[in-house]
């Protein structure tokens, strides 16, 4: 046997390939600090000649995790100094994302700087001028105010000779004999007129509005609240919708009053077995709900701040701003998409708490004025601070 305390300092690299695979096995196990010298002996022999550098040596076991736990400096960080950082990190990156919006669409800084004015100018163009609708209401409508459905009363109570049933009291709110004249009653009862402005959402899509106005009578005349609805079947709902079309809409109406009927019965806390979803996150889960549904209807019947983006919307809002490029505005991802989300939602900061009036003012005016072929721009109220309009102007006269 090898013994390694006969083994000369410096140990050729040729010599200690030479040793047999015996020899090198059948060596006793040496100790730490011989093994150690040999190891070195072996790295010093494959060095060039006149390499004096020192060399690092390897890291004792575990002295990794040591150093790492060593190179933290001050206090181990908290939750809520995470939190913080995590909040400036966001605030920073939602900083540079509208910068980078801006450059790629200056037309919406302008938007955003102007939005006071020109929320104000729409909503008063707003309440001059929309369309009477079934289930529109507006309080501050200078045509079509409101009023409140006076039922039959006998000693302070309804009498049930009179309105017999709950389905003849409902359809006594809509009025349905007027309503295309004076628009939804002021006191028709919340959840029953979100319904009804959920059904009319669902109509306008593919139709126009003035033949969603009868039908929605007709539905309504049946079907004057979700529960009777969610009783139907889908024979019926087809038979009712058959002209609209996209029967695939009849069917989602069908199931999400269904949903909604099921999920209060389901919850005890429930004033009423109707309640309907009172927010866009809520609504969201009918079927056949969309972010543009769930948040006009948020809106309109619950007074919840968020901005309904529809065809129109999209329209009236890359005029407004001039945005150009940046892809489809209609998907989300995309930095047009963002260019009409941001006017959208800094026009609808300053509607004077009246969101839901807001957005119809914006569908309104892409409907009406804002159409997409030959707009009536001498009747815009906004036509002053529209960036399309000023550039087509300047192309003009070019």
């Amino acid at each position: 046997a090898v013994r390694l305390k006969a083994l000369p300092q410096v140990v050729s690299s040729a010599s200690f390939a030479s040793t047999s695979i015996r020899e090198r096995f059948s060596t006793p196990r040496p100790v730490a600090s011989a093994s150690r010298s040999l190891h070195r002996s072996a790295r010093l022999a494959n060095r060039p000649s006149g390499d004096t550098r020192p060399r690092a040596r390897p890291p004792p076991r575990g002295g990794v995790a040591r150093a790492r736990s060593s190179s933290r400096e001050g206090p181990r960080a908290t939750p809520m100094a995470a939190t913080k950082d995590n909040a400036r990190t966001s605030r920073a990156s939602s900083s540079t994302d509208i910068e980078d919006l801006f450059a790629k669409h200056p037309g919406v800084r302008s938007v955003i700087e102007r939005a006071p004015e020109m929320s104000n100018r729409l909503l008063k163009w707003y309440d001059e001028k929309h369309r009477a609708l079934p289930w529109r209401r507006n309080a501050f409508s200078k045509h079509c105010e409101p009023t409140d459905v006076v039922l039959r009363k006998k000693d302070d109570t309804f009498d049930t000779k009179d309105t017999k049933t709950k389905h003849e009291e409902a359809l006594a709110y809509w009025q349905l004999d007027v309503c295309d004249k004076r628009g939804a009653a002021r006191n028709v009862p919340l959840d029953q007129y979100a319904y009804g402005v959920w059904v009319s959402e669902i109509m306008s899509q593919q139709t126009q509005i003035e033949r969603v106005a009868i039908y929605w009578q007709k539905w309504m005349a049946k079907w004057p609240t979700v529960s009777a609805l969610a009783e139907a079947t889908q024979e019926e709902v087809n038979e009712m919708w058959a002209g609209l079309g996209y029967y695939r809409r009849a069917r989602f109406l069908l199931e999400g009053a269904k949903h909604v009927a099921k999920k209060a019965k389901d919850d005890d806390s429930a004033k009423e077995k109707t309640n309907f979803p009172r927010n866009a996150k809520a609504l969201s889960a009918v079927p056949g709900v969309g972010p543009y549904t769930a948040a006009a209807v948020a809106s309109i019947a619950f007074g919840e701040s968020v901005a309904a983006v529809d065809g129109n919307v999209i329209r009236v809002a890359t005029r407004l701003s001039c945005a150009r490029g940046g892809g489809d505005a209609a998907k989300s991802g995309t930095s047009a998409a963002s260019a009409v989300r941001a006017v959208a939602d800094a026009l609808l900061a300053h509607s004077d708490n009246r969101p839901g009036d807001f957005n119809q003012a914006m569908m309104e005016l892409g409907a009406t004025v804002c159409a997409p072929r030959n707009p009536k721009c001498s009747e815009c109220p906004v036509a002053e601070h529209c960036q399309g309009l000023a550039a087509q102007k300047a192309r003009v006269l070019d």
